[in-house]
């Protein structure tokens, strides 16, 4: 029995696609604060970009408004909360690729995986499940790169 030529072109166009969807680009939540977050300061670009998404006041889990692709150097994601108001907060891709928590800032590496702190309240049981295993993977250490941490 032959395969035919169109069969073979099929297969070959299928497995192009199925490669390449697998390599699409990271998706993070992205929103900026309302007022600076104290510890962290951000640099102009990234500050930038953040203020084209709306405030995280706003977010909202499954509004494309918030939905950010990443870069191919960005590996992960994060979100930023601050210590005397956990409303406040800033979402983002990250450059490594990371699931931790590390005092006020957590980093994950799914897609949108970014929807909420760890221990901070969520709309989504998924939220709330990534918010449980980044809990679970606390660590003590200090991050540099996209987010500088200032000490006093």
């Amino acid at each position: 029995m032959r395969s035919s030529p169109h069969l073979s072109q099929l297969l070959s166009l299928l497995s192009c696609l199925l490669l390449t969807n697998t390599a699409a680009a990271l998706r993070c939540h992205a929103c900026h604060s309302r007022s600076p977050i104290p510890g962290f300061t951000l640099s102009g670009d990234l500050a930038a970009r953040l203020n084209q998404f709306p405030p995280c006041a706003e977010f909202s889990v499954g509004d494309s408004r918030f939905t950010q692709a990443c870069a191919s150097d960005q590996q992960g994601c994060v979100i930023i909360t601050d210590p005397e108001d956990e409303t406040n907060t800033f979402r983002t891709c990250y450059p490594l690729a990371s699931d931790k928590c590390v005092k006020t800032a957590c980093y994950c590496t799914g897609d949108l995986c970014n929807a909420q702190a760890g221990g901070v309240a969520g709309s989504t049981a998924a939220g709330n499940a990534a918010g449980l295993v980044m809990m679970s993977k606390w660590l003590a250490m200090t991050s540099v790169l996209v987010i500088s941490v200032v000490t006093p």
